[in-house]
């Protein structure tokens, strides 16, 4: 088989026969693993800073289900294309679980968004669906004996494995005869069981709430006994979207203890939906969190569709920053850590500094993605939401005026004027709203027990403006000089926790516990200065004599200015 597309399975004959001996290898985009994750976190409940930290169990999840123009676009190419404005996403954080959706039988996620996911250590699922009179006849067959549904449940196991993804979203929308609901339970049974097996316990099978316990097509919008005994032979139950407030708190005393494995279903679009979806989305939002549920965010592509692609980054970060109150974020937790922040798309394509070609888009090469928005946008997004979605919902807006208004949130911003690999890199803005001297990038759980060695590669931005030093400001000229932060945890000892090393881009190391007083048992040094064209290249050694202490955030510190591209960032084990 050519690996030029990746392609859904359409009819049930191509299920039943398909198997790997026609392939001669999987691409490297397949074999990208689901890596761990830090700890979720939240906004903070006071005006503290600190954030909230949750154990996974803890907090509820999120589920974005991509639904855009019936799915296998440009996204299909498994080498990318040329079209740099196609969609993509980037606000990984956020997420937990990635269901890619259409209308064909199997819906095979193509490989860029495995990547992409799972790089953010985000689960990725298929679909499989079944409609109308068709769907009827598909299930019919099917059931028809053991043989053939053990062969269904199998197949889409091993295609899940094959590919490389971590399960399924089973769809059932169309009536079946009441006496095989029992046959069809056994059979979501043995896929959630099955697909278990083969991916060593990690995976996720989930059914769509729409055929009911009696066989018949009716949506429930809530856990109920009509859906119950198909919520209990899989992971979870994804609740359509056209649910009231009512419906929610039946569903979490139904649910009991494993009210978070119900995904309440919010349509970004707003067909039917509680609070009318878009930019209010937050309202439904706010709601299934009240009663501590997970969400599944369908077509949330919204901001790309609604305004066709017109300041889709922009928007896009405007409405999860409209999100973050309600949502948990993540980050990265695993050594080595190296990021050039690319997002996978890029006007032309870096390699250490150097431009070559033209436009792409290539989800598979995308980075490590920051914490676009913040608990700082958050608060910015809120306040200007009147200004805002006027002018982005007018018939004929003027987009220069959308992103100026949303540029107020930009403390990140992605460039894709100049980087050191791939398509773009991190624009550092001293903006209002932010603190400049802790500007925050990730959370995470890097392990302090050896020593680690940061890298970090930077450079002034064009537009960057030197501020004055005011007889006000620090007599320390550290404090005006751009650096990254390293903010500390330890979760053996919460007295410890705040500790934060800066990593000045002049060379020197200055380090801060919460009594601004030093804590011997957190040292730091640089190691190596270079430059790479136009890049300046920093690398500190960090070493812990406490071996409960993570880096639990990575920030920015402006200093004097006003723009920093920030082009590399990296957390290392051993020596520079």
């Amino acid at each position: 088989m050519s690996w030029g597309t990746i392609e859904p399975i359409k009819t049930l004959n191509g299920l039943l026969d398909w198997t790997t001996y026609f392939f001669n290898y999987a691409p490297a985009a397949f074999e990208v693993p689901l890596r761990p994750t830090s700890v979720k976190r939240s906004v903070p409940s006071s005006s503290s800073s600190t954030l909230r930290i949750f154990t996974d169990s803890a907090a509820p999840r999120t589920l974005l289900c991509h639904d855009m123009k019936g799915g296998y676009l440009d996204d299909k190419y498994i080498a990318g294309t040329t079209n740099n404005e196609f969609f993509h996403f980037f606000n990984w954080n956020f997420v937990d679980v990635f269901v890619y959706f259409s209308h064909y039988l199997v819906t095979i996620p193509p490989p860029h968004w495995v990547a992409s996911a799972h790089l953010h250590g985000v689960a990725v699922l298929g679909t499989f669906i079944s409609e109308h009179a068709e769907g009827s006849d598909v299930w019919n067959q099917i059931l028809e004996s053991d043989y053939e549904c053990s062969k269904v449940a199998r197949n889409l196991a091993k295609i899940a494995y094959f590919y490389n993804f971590d399960g399924w979203l089973v769809n059932v929308e169309n009536a079946v005869p009441k006496r095989r609901i029992s046959d069809m339970v056994n059979f979501l049974r043995l896929l959630t069981e099955e697909t278990k097996r083969l991916k060593h316990g990690k995976s996720v099978v989930l059914w769509y709430d729409a055929v009911t316990a009696e066989g018949k097509l009716e949506w429930q919008n809530e856990l109920n006994p009509m859906n119950q005994l198909f919520f209990d032979a899989c992971d979870g139950i994804f609740l359509n979207y056209t649910w009231r407030a009512g419906n929610l708190s039946t569903s979490a005393v139904n649910a009991g203890d494993r009210k978070r494995d119900v995904y309440v279903g919010l349509d970004v679009h707003g067909r039917g939906m509680y609070g009318n979806g878009g930019f209010h989305t937050r309202r439904a939002m706010e709601l299934a969190r009240k009663n501590d549920m997970s969400v599944a965010l369908f077509a949330h592509a919204w901001t790309y569709e609604k305004f066709n692609g017109e300041a889709f980054v922009e928007l896009e970060n405007f409405f999860w920053s409209l999100l973050v109150p309600y949502s948990y974020f993540k980050g990265p937790k695993k050594l080595p850590f190296r990021t050039s922040f690319c997002r996978g798309v890029g006007k032309k394509m870096y390699k250490n500094g150097v431009a070559s070609g033209g436009p792409w888009w290539n989800l598979s090469l995308q980075q490590y993605q920051p914490l676009w928005v913040s608990p700082e946008s958050a608060k910015i997004a809120d306040e200007t939401m009147m200004q805002i979605v006027p002018y982005a919902q007018a018939t004929y807006p003027n987009w220069g005026d959308v992103k100026a208004q949303v540029q107020r949130l930009e403390a990140l911003q992605s460039y894709d004027d100049d980087a050191y690999q791939g398509g773009s890199c991190l624009k550092l803005n001293n903006v209002d709203g932010f603190n400049p001297d802790f500007i925050r990038i990730f959370v995470c759980d890097f392990d302090l027990s050896l020593p680690v060695v940061i890298r970090y590669a930077y450079k002034l931005a064009p537009d960057n403006l030197i501020s004055p030093i005011s007889s006000s400001s620090s007599s320390d000229p550290i404090d005006q000089s751009f650096g990254m932060v390293l903010k500390l945890r330890c979760p053996l000892d919460a007295s410890k926790n705040g500790v934060k090393v800066f990593l000045s881009s002049e060379g020197r190391v200055d380090i801060d516990t919460p009594n601004n007083k030093s804590d011997g048992d957190i040292s730091a040094e640089p190691v190596v200065d270079r430059a790479v064209n136009s890049w300046i290249f920093k690398a500190f050694r960090v070493k812990s004599k406490n071996c409960g202490y993570q880096i639990g955030e990575i920030a920015a510190s402006l200093g004097s200015n006003s723009s920093v591209l920030l082009g590399f960032f990296a957390v290392e084990f051993g020596r520079a």
